[in-house]
């Protein structure tokens, strides 16, 4: 039995076994396209390693797509039949709730194991951005970072990376003072922490510090070219910054250049396309046919990814393509999943189902229901996941719907909570301007 960089046992007695299964983690937390062929290579070091085939299956499940489920399992199976010790066994129980497509029963197995090893990080990671984030549990996001503090040391391995994490977490939790110190010490000691970037990028967004935010992301095109998808969605965060400024050239330069280069399916990149072009829109920009070839691999994916926070982005994609006959196959899909009795399907029932039909309402020009669709769902919006910066899309989704169906009084009050809210934004004056037309 052998330790990992931070003192926890791996089931292996092999070097080259534990090197690689350490570089895994490593590059995983820089966002390293190669990360998957370190698991490979521990895997290859020594077939009887547990925490190998678990690190794989964990690194597959980050592809949330229901093809790779068989996959993940045989992973499974692999480490259960070596017989896991404590760890390896909260390793398996955190897995097997991701892979069912559980991730409340995934918090509870990772706060459990993580009770008792505070500082194994690659499980700390899969809390924050599987279990908790997907799940849109704000304040948790900090509080997961907070329990297990005491055990974090500035002379742990990682230790940086936790900061960036715990950064994440009170930008999430709107404590942005603490998030933005703790954020730009994390790429203080790293300056190619790209987390650390984008957790204080997150807090400028919702401050309001375009300008700021536009430098703080001033790196070459390809400064990040080995780390896609998350580069991308780092470029997004810029393009905000240019949208929400009225820099509209600016942003669309980004869609092209940065934000959606090529024809990805990769689930991230198409919501960044999709929330990029959507806001673009709803504020009067021409964005030309750029919906079209991003639309045509959303629906190469309709049927494969799983979560709730991508479905929404999906159904605003068909359908502002008139892809008719995949908006019906996508809302059966979604029927489907609605039908049961566990944390999935209630969560499809509850939030992603109601807000697909209101983008759907939305896209059809029925800005009437489309206002009702978004305002009726509100308060289920946090649960489809996402960060606060990402979810609000339906804010603005709603406002634009409320302007359109000259539905003043509630576009005055929407518009006066978001003025309060970003005030820098220049969505506001237009949708007024909007208004009074």
């Amino acid at each position: 039995m052998r330790q990992d960089v931070r003192g926890y046992p791996v089931d292996t007695e092999s070097d080259a076994a534990i090197t690689a299964f350490d570089t895994c983690i490593a590059r995983f937390f820089e966002f390293r396209a190669d990360a998957a062929e370190y698991a490979d290579a521990a895997i290859a070091a020594d077939p009887d390693c547990a925490m190998a085939q678990l690190l794989k299956g964990y690194l597959l499940m980050g592809a949330q797509s229901r093809k790779m489920l068989t996959v993940i399992q045989a992973h499974m199976d692999a480490a259960a039949a070596k017989g896991l010790d404590r760890r390896g066994q909260g390793w398996l129980a955190g897995l097997k709730a991701l892979h069912g497509n559980d991730l409340a029963a995934a918090s509870t197995a990772f706060y459990a194991h993580l009770a008792e090893w505070p500082v194994d990080l690659f499980i700390l990671k899969q809390m924050q951005q599987q279990s908790l984030f997907w799940r849109g549990r704000s304040l948790d996001l900090r509080d997961s970072m907070l329990r297990v503090s005491h055990a974090w040391t500035e002379d742990l391995e990682g230790y940086g990376h936790y900061q960036g994490m715990l950064a994440f977490g009170y930008e999430e939790a709107g404590d942005y003072a603490a998030a933005e110190r703790h954020g730009r010490a994390s790429v203080a000691r790293n300056p190619d922490d790209i987390w650390g970037i984008h957790s204080v990028a997150h807090v400028l967004e919702m401050q309001g510090r375009h300008a700021e935010g536009i430098q703080w992301i001033n790196y070459p095109l390809d400064a990040w070219a080995d780390r896609a998808p998350l580069a991308r969605h780092i470029w997004w965060h810029r393009a905000l910054f240019h949208w929400d400024s009225g820099d509209y050239e600016g942003a669309l330069d980004l869609f092209d250049n940065a934000v959606y280069p090529g024809d990805s399916a990769a689930y991230i990149d198409i919501q960044n396309a999709t929330a990029l072009l959507w806001r673009l829109e709803m504020t009067g920009v021409d964005v030309g046919d750029r919906w079209e070839v991003m639309a045509g691999q959303a629906e190469t994916i309709l049927d494969d990814q799983l979560l709730a926070f991508t479905d929404t982005h999906i159904a605003a994609a068909l359908n502002r393509t008139g892809r008719g006959e995949a908006v019906a196959r996508h809302r059966q899909t979604l029927a489907e999943r609605a039908d049961g009795d566990g944390w999935g399907a209630k969560l499809t029932q509850d939030a992603t189902l109601p807000l697909a039909d209101a983008v759907q309402a939305y896209f059809n020009g029925d800005y009437a229901r489309a206002c009702d669709g978004f305002l009726g769902c509100m308060e289920d919006w946090s649960r489809v996941g996402g960060s606060h910066a990402q979810r609000d899309l339906y804010a603005q989704a709603l406002i634009d719907s409320a302007v359109k169906a000259g539905r003043k009084p509630l576009a005055q009050a929407l518009l006066a909570e978001r003025g309060a809210q970003h005030a820098a934004s220049k969505g506001v004056p237009y949708w007024r301007a909007q208004m009074a037309a």
